[in-house]
């Protein structure tokens, strides 16, 4: 047998087509060859003589289809010999089908075998064998398409084989080993699906001004690479298991889906820091006009026990400058009002609830030109949003649970003043409010939005920082998956 050509490898049908040269040989004794001169060796007959003579009925088993090659005449010819030795020789094609798998795709090698055997005869009547020298040949120029062949075919005779009926069928198997070549889908798969990939990558570096061409690009990288896939599968057969093919286009359309799931983060917590800059909890800035002071309290009636009305402690002694906190901390305590209830006549709720009335304007007023100055401040000086909760901060909502009384049954008692922000007792008495301390802040929750580095001072935005990261995290994780994937990949082909 000399194979000519292999052309056709099909993976979607899995078969092949064979182009070969078929030569037989063998004996019959009931030939009359007295014909033949007497120095003639062998004589050479044309093809339809083998009509008229007894020829063996081989048979490729898995072949789809098979036939003599025909141009102007059948390409085939028998041959006499001396000894009552028969050849027959033939130019045939045949579409062989081979039961391919698929696990390694598109590094996977497959092992197809052509079979012959008698249709008619049993093994006792005919029994085949291959030729003792050079069984099988390749033709030497032979170049296929996307395989390598490997050299030198396997070829046996199988005599375990059994028929339908139970009789031993000898069998002839030639064996071709096709391996898939790696540099076509290098250049038409991996290539491509890798700069897909690489494409949404740019995304991290348009920001959040570029939004319909960050979208455009990502939506764009999902449907290219779900293209680029589903051509690949159209030359394979729709098999059940998965391939590792399947594994890297997997792999590709996660890493760019969740570049566009990092988008959507990003812009969520841009819409947060948006809102909380829009609404922050702002410490109120001390006011530089010394012209607004908060009113007197009355003139205590000789029944009310002087003690009602405590001031903040001032000391008469030479102190310290005063840090930052501190300055806040005192700050907060000149705008705040402690006191404490005492019984009294008739006539004292009138002069502390006028006193009550008088605080509490005097609370809105500054309110009001505290927040005239905050705007101001925010404009001018770029200042940062504070967390209340978080550094300690409250805002200034002097005076709300000012008024209310210790005992509303029974006569005789006087609303006491308390304020919502007691530095001892903490903001509306849950817990001590600690001085301001570190760095501003802002977070939903347990999420920082916000921040400033201490080490280099500059401030830190969340969904920026998380842009920075992917920039660097998406192709580290990226060449983690090809280390793994195609160590892999090339192990199983080999």
């Amino acid at each position: 047998m000399l194979i000519q050509d292999i052309n056709s490898i099909n993976a979607a049908d899995m078969d092949f087509r064979v182009d070969l040269f078929l030569h037989m040989t063998w004996v019959d004794r009931r030939l009359n060859l007295s014909h033949l001169a007497s120095g003639q060796a062998f004589h050479t007959l044309p093809s339809y003589v083998i009509d008229h003579i007894w020829t063996p009925d081989p048979y490729v088993t898995n072949a789809k289809d098979a036939a003599i090659t025909k141009l102007t005449t059948t390409y085939a010819s028998v041959t006499l010999y001396r000894n009552h030795t028969i050849k027959y020789s033939a130019r045939v094609y045949s579409t062989i089908a081979c039961q391919m798998e698929f696990y390694g795709y598109p590094m996977d090698v497959q092992t197809c075998a052509m079979i012959m055997q008698s249709f008619m005869y049993s093994s006792k009547e005919v029994e085949f064998d291959w030729r003792k020298w050079s069984p099988v040949m390749i033709n030497p120029e032979l170049r296929l398409l996307q395989f390598s062949l490997k050299q030198p075919l396997k070829n046996y005779v199988n005599r375990s084989t059994e028929d339908e009926l139970g009789q031993k069928v000898i069998q002839l198997v030639v064996e071709l080993e096709f391996s898939r070549e790696i540099g076509h889908h290098l250049v038409q798969t991996f290539v491509p699906s890798f700069l897909v990939v690489a494409l949404s990558w740019f995304s991290f570096w348009l920001g959040l001004e570029a939004i319909p061409g960050r979208v455009t690009l990502l939506v764009t990288s999902l449907l290219t690479i779900t293209t680029l896939f589903t051509g690949i599968k159209e030359g394979l057969p729709p098999v059940a298991y998965v391939k590792a093919i399947d594994v890297w286009m997997a792999g590709c359309m996660v890493f760019i889906f969740a570049a566009l799931g990092e988008f959507v983060v990003v812009r969520v917590l841009n819409v947060m820091h948006a809102a909380q800059r829009l609404h922050p909890s702002y410490l109120p800035p001390i006011p530089n006009s010394p012209s607004i002071s908060p009113p007197q309290p009355p003139s205590p009636s000789p029944s009310v026990s002087s003690s009602s009305f405590l001031l903040p402690p001032s000391t008469t002694t030479p102190a310290a400058p005063l840090s930052q906190s501190d300055k806040y901390d005192q700050h907060l305590r000149r705008v705040t009002v402690i006191s404490h209830g005492s019984r009294a006549n008739n006539t004292a709720p009138t002069n502390t609830n006028n006193y009550n009335n008088g605080l509490i304007s005097h609370h809105n007023h500054h309110r009001d030109h505290y927040t005239r100055h905050l705007h101001h401040n925010t404009n001018s000086r770029n200042r940062k949003p504070l967390d209340a909760r978080e550094n300690g901060h409250v805002g200034l909502s002097v005076g709300v649970g000012i008024g209310s009384s210790e005992d509303s049954g029974g006569g005789g008692t006087r609303p006491g003043l308390r304020s919502n922000w007691d530095p001892e007792a903490g903001w509306m008495g849950v817990g001590r409010v600690a001085p301001p301390t570190g760095r501003p802040r802002q977070q939903i929750g347990r999420l920082s939005l916000q921040w400033i580095d201490p080490k280099t001072g500059e401030k830190k935005i969340l969904w920026k920082e998380i842009d920075k990261a992917s920039r660097v995290v998406f192709p580290l994780m990226f060449l983690l998956f090809m280390l793994i994937y195609f160590p892999i990949l090339v192990s199983r082909a080999f």
